[in-house]
């Protein structure tokens, strides 16, 4: 949703965090970076963990963008050993000072309203607090996004951390990225997040990303396989969690534990209710979906009986003609 002068005025505007890990990416790292500071809409800080590049990285980095270093614009963070990853993340997300955070990779591109797309999304929706967009493979064309579906994204990832946006309070109750993944470690943290927050669409390609084989990067040389059943035994674990403790208010003591069974009843029934919220927003989309379509068969159906009505004329008109007519 594109913001207006009124909806800036009227509501608190999102300042977000944008957190970009990097390791020997000279050659595409400025690319990305630009496609960020053009956004059309600039309440944002970009945060470069580097993470040990032996590269011309840093060099790039501080003769392109000096003044956006200089104001604060962008924070740029060189680590001497390479950490990996999913630390380098972590590193970023506890140096983030606004309340929604985003990822850009070095190798992507987002389109220039993304973050206008997000913070609309975000003031219309201020009880949510994850949200993905569709984005549009460079390699094949192909467009990537569909409506949330959890179980579906326990079995295959269609949303890319690249167009995930959350709020800051999540690692603190979720943790961050899994420092014993290598690969696949935004799908692990994005079944986590969503999971206890269910997420709003974006319906829109937001961003341009890039799949290459041509270069070393983490989705062409780790073992793809050994980490997607890493976190899918986790997804299981948590699943099994959920369901040990809805069933184990059974074994909470009730000498001097009534206190305990009161608590955790009062955290089931929130859970309810967040679920029943999930349910009644799905109700109302069904609801508005389905008047949409009504309106359309109304329509055409007014449509089709004033041609039946017209017809019938014409038949009778027809048929009166014919009758008047005097017999040869």
């Amino acid at each position: 949703m594109i913001l207006n002068n009124i909806d800036i005025e009227n509501k608190i505007k999102p300042k977000f965090s944008i957190i970009m890990p990097t390791y020997n990416r000279a050659f595409c790292i400025k690319n990305a970076v630009n496609s960020l500071l053009n956004q059309t809409y600039q309440d944002f800080e970009l945060i470069i963990i580097d993470d040990g590049s032996t590269d011309d990285t840093e060099k790039n980095i501080r003769n392109n963008f000096a003044k956006e270093i200089e104001c604060g614009k962008i924070f740029y963070k060189k680590i001497e050993k390479n950490v990996g990853v999913s630390r380098a993340r972590n590193l970023a997300l506890g140096l983030a000072k606004n309340p929604w955070i985003c990822y850009l990779d070095t190798d992507n591109i987002i389109l220039p309203s993304f973050l206008e797309e997000f913070a609309g999304a975000i003031l219309e929706n201020p009880y949510t607090k994850t949200f993905y967009a569709c984005f549009k493979n460079t390699e094949n064309g192909l467009i990537v996004g569909q409506d949330f579906d959890f179980n579906f994204l326990c079995i295959e990832n269609y949303i890319d951390l690249g167009v995930f946006c959350h709020h800051k309070s999540l690692p603190d109750e979720c943790g961050g990225f899994d420092v014993h993944l290598k690969r696949l470690v935004d799908w692990d943290l994005i079944i986590r997040y969503t999971r206890k927050c269910p997420p709003y669409l974006i319906n829109k390609v937001l961003m341009e990303y890039s799949n290459g084989a041509d270069f070393a990067r983490i989705s062409n040389t780790e073992d793809f396989e050994a980490a997607r059943k890493y976190v899918l035994r986790k997804a299981r674990r948590m699943n099994a969690c959920f369901k040990e403790k809805l069933l184990s208010y059974k074994n909470l003591p009730y000498i001097n534990g009534e206190w305990r069974r009161y608590i955790w009843l009062l955290g089931l029934e929130f859970s309810i209710r967040n679920k029943q919220k999930e349910i009644q927003e799905n109700i109302k989309k069904d609801i508005k979906r389905l008047e949409k379509s009504f309106k359309t068969f109304k329509v055409e159906a007014i449509e089709e009986i004033k041609n039946l009505q017209n017809r019938v004329s014409e038949l009778e008109t027809l048929n009166s003609k014919e009758q008047n007519t005097p017999p040869v």
